[in-house]
This record gives C-alpha cells, structure tokens and sequence, in this order.
C-alpha cells in the first residue's frame, strides 16, 4: 500500500537563480530535508524577482500543497518584494512588529530605523521566525490546517532559520510518517537492467523508489515505512553479485573487508597514474590494509620495480594479460602484502591500434592462492576510460575478498 504524506512545495524567489548566475542551493537543502521529513515534494520552482510572477505561484501554492516554502525577498534592497506579494496574496496588511523591531533596535542599533521597520513588517497575524545569523526575520503563515513559511534566501541564514525553528514548527503541524531511506549502491548493471530486476517487487509493496546514475555507479533509491528489513533482502537476492553496500563506498567496503580478514593490499597502476590508490586513501584509517603502490607508467618502471620480464613486453606489449598478470604479482612481491592489484591499458585519445583500441585494459589480482586477469574495452574519454578502469580494479578486488565469482 503506497504511503501516504503531506505535500510540500519549494519556491526560491531570486531573479541570479533564474539566470543560473547562482546555484539553487536552498532548494536542494529544503527539498532533501523535507523528504527526510516524510513530505511528498510536489515541486521545487524558481521565480525572479517579478510581482506578477510570484503572485501567480503564491496563488497556485496557496490552495494546491499543505506546506509551501518560500526564500528570498525579505531583506532591504528594491528587489525585495515577498512581504508585499505576500499581503496581496492572503488580502492580510503588512502591520509593523513592535517586539521585533525592538529586538533588531537592540542587535543592530537605531541609526537606520527606517531600515529596520521595513524588516519588522510581517502580514496581519502571521508569525515571526527569528533568524540567528541575520537582519531578514522570517515568518510563517497558517490557514486551515496549511502552513506557509517565508524564510530569507541567503543559504547559511534559511538553513540557520530552518534547524533552530522551522523544523520542529513543521512536526509540530502535520503528522508525518515514520519514514527510513535507503540508497542501494550498484555498479557492473545497467540502469535499464536494475529498473527491470526491482520494478515488479517494489510496485507489489506499494515503495517510493527511483533510480539515478552516477557515472560508473547506478543508485536505487528507496522510501520506506520502517527498515524494510525484508524488502532489503529481497532486494539484494535480485542484484547480487552487483549490488555493493547500502550507502557505503566501494571504497568503505573494501576496507572494511580488508580489516576483518587482516589483509593488506600492494598497487602497480599504469594507465590510472594513481587514481586506484587515491580511492583507497580516501578512507580514513586506510593505512591499516593498504600499504602502497607503484605508479609504474614508463616499460622500465615495470621491469625495474615490478620484475616484468623484458620479453614480455617485448612479445605481448605492456597492455596484455600476460603483462598485467605479472604486474600483480610484481606489487605483491614488492609490498610483502597479502594481494597486489594490477592495472594497464590505452586510455587514450591515441595509442590504440586494430588488435589494441582505445579503451583495452586488463586488470590483475594476485593473493598467493592464484593470479588471474580480466580484459576489458572501455567506451569514453581519457577520464571516463581512467575512472572506468578504476573502479573495476575496485570491483575485481572486492569481489575476490568477498567470495564472489
């Protein structure tokens, strides 16, 4: 059975978002804590800083969602124009607030009192909302069992405004569900396949769910009444091998893994130049399993540190699985660790050939039971080639200390 929430609709008042000058920071900050909230977002709009404009979307938001929240428009400057649509909107005067301006008096002085009593005006009967780190007070609005809030727009100010009172102004005003997100991290399975190996079984539940990619990653996205501890399994019966952690990064996982079963692992990266290596560290702590690595990008580097046999590369060519095979070996050997992780391929734009296009890696792994190398043909751009190649080392090793075929 479908859940069901309140709905919220987001409007950002500000003629540099129109324009993509700035980016709509408090629309993803709003609308991200909303959902996390248990609200059903019906929209995120931006409007300039147009009357005509805002009172459309005011009237619109007014009688169609049972929250709306507005940013922007309430400081000082001649495009501040909410408190004035707003009491056109609603037919509510704009009354000064004496307590409010008192307290502004008190924080910024009385010099520019003129100043001041513009921000102390708020619609007849609406609510102050004090803002910590600001001039620009907020208020809120409540009409039959709908609130609207009208918060400042400078980001730091909407979320100071937001976590020291909205937020428990808005549980307090709705009752919302018990509401738990989860995100299923996948890669090596096409977004089109996961959407097929899910749809039916989330349809039956009734779940909120959508699917987004971020390259070479696809992330399911989940909106649950509970843990859903069941569905979770279900879920990770569907997808695995390719399903990876619920939130984590291949990289967390990884050392994670690595930590419980006391393992250490050695690089040799050629066509990465050190990205596989900058993954790992970018876990703290990571220094307890991985010990190093070598960046052997030059054929001398790979004989010298590696122990590649010249006639190797010579016969076969640096980008081949026999090569990659004894660069394994070689970071093994090298580092003393339990595994050595291999990787060497054309990354482009040149270098490829008929039999060795652009985009032919081979990736190794040896752990001292045995080596083995997977070949891949990579689409893409240097970086996309390189960050592909990346994250199947990754993938190859997590599924080796994993168990997985």
């Amino acid at each position: 059975m479908a859940l069901k929430t309140p709905s919220a609709f987001i409007l950002n008042i500000g003629s540099e978002l129109l324009r993509g000058v700035v980016p709509n920071t408090n629309g993803l900050y709003l609308s991200r804590s909303l959902a996390l909230m248990g609200f059903s977002i019906e929209g995120v709009r931006i409007v300039g800083d147009d009357e005509d404009s805002l009172y459309r979307v005011l009237e619109w938001m007014r009688s169609h969602v049972e929250l709306g929240v507005v940013t922007g428009g309430l400081g000082l400057t001649s495009d501040d124009i909410t408190r004035k649509v707003v009491s056109r909107v609603f037919k509510r005067p704009l009354v000064l607030d004496q307590r409010v301006l008192d307290g502004l008096k008190k924080t910024y002085g009385d010099k520019n009192t003129s100043d001041l009593e513009r921000l102390a005006l708020f619609p007849l009967r609406a609510e102050p909302i004090p803002n910590p780190s600001g001039m620009a007070w907020g208020f809120a609005i409540r009409e039959e069992g709908r609130l609207y809030l009208f918060l400042p727009g400078v980001p730091k100010e909407m979320a100071g405004i937001f976590e020291a009172h909205v937020r428990e102004m808005v549980k307090e005003a709705f009752e919302l569900p018990r509401l738990s997100f989860k995100t299923l991290r996948i890669f090596g399975m096409p977004e089109v396949e996961v959407e097929r190996a899910v749809r039916s079984l989330l349809e039956e539940e009734g779940i909120r769910w959508g699917i987004r990619v971020d390259f070479p990653e696809v992330f399911l996205d989940l909106v649950l009444e509970g843990e859903g501890e069941g569905l979770i399994k279900a879920l990770k019966d569907r997808l695995k091998p390719f399903l990876f952690s619920e939130g984590e990064t291949i990289e967390e996982v990884i050392g994670k893994r690595l930590r419980e079963k006391g393992l250490t692992v050695f690089l040799a990266e050629s066509c990465t130049g050190g990205l596989i290596g900058h993954r790992i560290t970018s876990v703290p702590g990571s220094s307890d399993y991985f010990m190093g690595g070598i960046v052997a990008y030059h054929n001398e580097i790979k004989e010298r540190a590696l122990g590649v046999p010249y006639r190797l590369l010579r016969i076969f060519g640096a980008v081949s699985r026999e090569v990659a095979a004894e660069m394994a070996r070689g970071a093994r050997d090298y580092g003393k660790t339990d595994i050595g992780l291999s990787v060497t391929g054309i990354a482009g734009p040149g270098g490829g050939s008929e039999e060795k296009p652009v985009g032919t890696v081979f990736i190794g792994l040896s752990d001292g039971e045995e080596t083995i190398v997977r070949g891949f043909r990579f689409d893409g751009d240097r970086d996309e080639i390189k960050t592909l190649s990346a994250r199947w080392a990754l993938e190859i090793l997590r599924r080796r200390i994993e168990g997985i075929e």
